[in-house]
């Protein structure tokens, strides 16, 4: 009897003792929401140069990861901003943003319009979605497409624009670190 218990008591230790934990990131930021309170701040300050980029998605599970970029220009330095739903990152003083190539695109841009592209297609209300907002003094644009929207229509301007703008965060990521500000980790059993 004493065999049995013991062997039961070992059991469960045992089982305890080779359960995993891993640190997860908690999810507990509204990026979009951050982004344009942070857009308006720096509008607000003066800022005139200013584009931002969200990559996001509606309707997906929860964790899946939505990301918030702004870029400015204030007195001669250039400036990038990282918010995502689990962090909000600290400002980055970087070198260069071309600033005057998306610029250049506004009349093109202008000219064609996405939102043609989707009558007809079945739009569903959830997946991932892009949006951009481009302001530089007095002009301002803004436009938003769904992933399915740039995958049937890849060769668009807007989406060589926002294949540009992801090229763009590539060399920064590969030449910067973003460092987070206010990161929430927490211990969960796998």
């Amino acid at each position: 009897m004493k065999s049995a218990f013991y062997l039961i008591v070992s059991f469960v230790l045992l089982n305890c003792a080779s359960t995993k934990t891993s640190l997860v990131a908690v999810e507990h930021i509204n990026q979009k929401s951050e982004g344009v309170q942070f857009v308006d701040s720096l509008m607000k300050s003066g800022v005139d140069t200013l584009l931002s980029y969200h990559n996001s998605c509606a309707g997906c599970i929860p964790g899946t990861s939505k990301e918030y970029y702004i870029f400015w220009k204030d007195s001669g330095d250039i400036y990038a901003k990282r918010i995502t739903n689990y962090a909000e990152y600290e400002i980055l003083n970087i070198h260069s943003f071309p600033f005057s190539f998306f610029y250049s695109l506004k009349d093109s841009l202008a000219t064609e319009d996405i939102m043609t592209f989707i009558d007809g297609m079945n739009i569903i209300s959830h997946g991932g979605y892009e949006e951009c907002r481009f302001e530089i003094a007095d002009f301002k644009e803004g436009f938003h497409v769904y992933s399915r929207v740039l995958e049937t229509y890849q060769y668009s301007l807007h989406a060589a624009y926002l294949n540009a703008i992801r090229s763009e965060l590539y060399l920064i990521s590969r030449h910067y670190h973003w460092n987070p500000q206010n990161l929430i980790l927490e211990k969960r059993k796998n």
